[in-house]
């Protein structure tokens, strides 16, 4: 019992605000991710007791509405800490940057969302239906479909090092995002 410390959801899901509520209560942490959510589910998460973005700026659809969209909200949410990947292939700097100077070194995690294909070489793996490709400059990505990641192919220490050159932080900086 009491093995689930984190959950991620999309907070415009039916009954998902008394599911915020009822994790809050029972200790467990909740992060918005995976969402398409509308500002007023943004907030009505935060007040049950969301307190974090998970992978801030991925996942998101192709195209956004310039604002609201649910990445402006939870960047300017100062309730809301932001995971972001810093592996040099999901955000790039200028976002990076923007994330952390908005919501600060300390309600910033760097996370480095290692598939369990990081470090192998450039191929084609996997069985059935969904096949991953590592590519020759690192992304795993799903097979033949270049601009979908499946996962990091760095682990944490690549990404601490490269967050300081994508934000111009201190090394102690990004040690203390990736904590």
């Amino acid at each position: 019992g009491n093995r689930i410390r984190l959950i991620t959801l999309a907070p415009e899901v039916d009954n998902a605000i008394p599911f915020i509520k009822k994790a809050v209560a029972s200790g467990v942490v909740v992060s918005i991710g995976h969402t398409a959510a509308e500002p007023e589910h943004i907030m009505e998460a935060v007040d049950a007791g969301a307190q974090l973005s998970t992978h801030l700026g991925n996942g998101a659809h192709g195209t956004l509405r310039r604002h609201p969209n649910y990445i402006w909200e939870q960047l300017g949410e100062s309730r809301l800490m932001a995971s972001i990947i810093t592996d040099g292939h999901h955000l790039p700097a200028s976002v990076v940057r923007t994330i952390i100077k908005t919501k600060g070194v300390e309600n910033t995690i760097l996370t480095c969302d290692a598939s369990g294909l990081a470090g192998s070489p450039p191929g084609i793996y996997g069985e059935g239906s969904v096949k991953m490709e590592v590519l020759e400059d690192g992304p795993i990505v799903i097979a033949g479909q270049r601009q979908l990641l499946a996962g990091s192919g760095v682990e944490t220490d690549t990404c601490v090092t490269t967050a300081i050159d994508m934000a111009g932080i201190t090394l102690q900086e990004s040690l203390d995002m990736a904590g």
